[in-house]
């Protein structure tokens, strides 16, 4: 399994391996929809980096192009959170949760 959100080099391994390779970029995608008719990708972008946003939206358009998944996508919103690793170890997972879950139900 490749641990990126791009699927990365997924292909080219799957012709130089004898072994499955998935990634979790499209495998995400495809179990969301084991769930439910279509899905959403929710972008998190650090607020002191302003092309952060727009790198983070174009990088979600790439993935839905190259996966064939971009007419099933509802919508990929985006929320300001400063991520560091002192943010994380301070809990700022609990104060960007509520914000995150907001986002991703629409409300």
């Amino acid at each position: 399994c490749v641990d990126t959100t791009s699927d990365s080099s997924v292909a080219e391994l799957r012709s130089m391996l004898d072994i499955p390779v998935i990634a979790t970029g499209r495998s995400a995608m495809l179990y969301s929809l084991m769930l439910a008719n279509n899905f959403s990708q929710l972008g998190i972008y650090d607020p002191e980096f302003s092309e952060s946003r727009d790198a983070t939206r174009n990088f979600f358009k790439s993935v839905l192009d190259k996966s064939g998944l971009a007419n099933i996508a509802h919508r990929s919103p985006f929320i300001r959170h400063t991520a560091t690793t002192i943010n994380y170890m301070t809990g700022a997972r609990t104060k960007s949760f509520p914000r995150c879950s907001k986002q991703a139900s629409g409300r």
